[in-house]
């Protein structure tokens, strides 16, 4: 038997998709809906998870929950763990 001390590369990465449910807007005032989907595409669990948009209406970005935690969150943890997707609604208003 033999121990072996093995470096692992930690690579945090997100890829963060929006959509906006509505295809125009006609005047101001006008409110755009759109879905922020938050990937977690590294190979290391990631901790307190904060979405903001420079653009969204403020206070307006809210996660989409089901039993207190993020529909994507698969084992209700609170971390979005490698491969997990999770959901944010937001508004903007023209």
């Amino acid at each position: 038997n033999d121990d072996a001390d093995v470096p692992v590369d930690q690579n945090p990465e997100l890829m963060i998709t929006k959509t906006a449910q509505e295809t125009s807007v006609d005047e101001a005032g006008d409110v755009i809906h759109y879905t922020l989907l938050v990937e977690n595409t590294g190979n290391q669990t990631l901790t307190n998870i904060t979405v903001t948009d420079p653009n969204a209406d403020p206070g307006s970005i809210q996660p989409v929950l089901s039993g207190g935690f993020n529909v994507g969150d698969s084992d209700a943890d609170g971390k979005l763990d490698v491969d997990e997707t999770w959901s944010y609604t937001a508004e903007h208003t023209v």
